[in-house]
């Protein structure tokens, strides 16, 4: 690693560290897999990650990074509100059935797992689905337009996460497209009902 720029392999180190979080999960990754994953010495990743959990947090941030700007800038920019939401939970079922990827997705398993357990990943954690719901109500209440219920898009918003949040789960015992598109137009279309306040 001599001569490489610490912040190139930082991120190159996080890239690698979140494909073996997402495999094998938080607590069954230990510091030696991190070590031959990414190549880094023990030294390194304790003094530039502060070791195993400074390195997920570090992961947790990258991948709420990219489903932003794959998943929710898309959604929120989309300018027909009904088409965003069905365009964003396409890419999101394309995603729990794409086979060449590790199975579900990392955020949901860290939340459900050992690593949910620790206050600072919980709050990673948080924040990551708080950017979901933030965006489900924003394109809830464009929706909505001038039958918007504050009350109503809060809760749409709601349902709208919850339902991503067992349709991971789902995909691992039904990995059927026809019947997660279902799911998630069921959803969307009640969704937007609440919100409308019907």
């Amino acid at each position: 690693m001599a001569g490489r720029p610490i912040e190139c392999d930082r991120k190159e180190a996080t890239r690698k560290a979140t494909q073996h979080f997402w495999r094998k999960g938080y607590a069954h990754t230990s510091v030696a897999d991190l070590v031959e994953e990414t190549g880094l010495n023990r030294f390194c990743l304790y003094g530039e990650f502060k070791g195993k959990k400074g390195l997920f947090l570090k992961s947790c941030q990258l991948y709420s990074e990219s489903c932003r700007a794959n998943l929710l800038k898309p959604l929120v920019e989309a300018k027909d509100p009904e088409t965003g939401l069905r365009e964003s939970f396409g890419h999101v079922i394309t995603r729990l059935l794409d086979t060449s990827n590790p199975n579900g997705c990392m955020m949901i398993d860290s939340l459900a797992g050992d690593a949910g357990k620790d206050a600072d990943i919980r709050r990673a954690l948080q924040c990551h689905f708080s950017a979901w719901e933030f965006a489900f109500a924003e394109v809830l209440h464009r929706a909505a337009g001038k039958s918007a219920k504050p009350a109503g898009t809060k809760a749409g918003a709601s349902i709208l996460l919850n339902t991503m949040l067992g349709m991971s789960n789902y995909a691992r015992l039904h990995p059927q497209k026809e019947s997660l598109e279902a799911i998630a137009n069921a959803a969307i279309k009640t969704a937007l009902a609440t919100a409308r306040g019907k």
